[in-house]
């Protein structure tokens, strides 16, 4: 999975603005809560709101999405564990 996409016709549902988002956010804490991602104004402005685009990443494994016990998602945190480490070295060389 690529984060830029060099092919503009691909049906991909997010951007690379909120890709990055969540490398970065990722990167310094283990996860993030689901709610405040949803507000910011980053995926509140997306198509539908934010939710299909965090299932769509979801899907594409680059978060996971962790519900609670009555099935309500509460967290995002990184789709694999070595993903973590990788978003950490992703965004140090910025």
């Amino acid at each position: 999975m690529y984060i830029l996409d060099v092919d503009q016709t691909s049906s991909r549902h997010w951007t690379p603005e909120q890709a990055w988002l969540l490398v970065k956010s990722l990167a310094s804490a283990p996860s993030l809560r689901y709610n405040e991602l949803l507000l910011s104004d980053t995926f509140k402005s997306s198509p539908g709101g934010g939710e299909p685009t965090l299932r769509a990443l979801e899907q594409a494994e680059l978060i996971a999405i962790v519900s609670s016990h009555g099935g309500r998602p509460h967290s995002i945190k990184p789709g694999k564990p070595v993903y973590a480490a990788a978003f950490r070295q992703l965004t140090a060389d910025t």
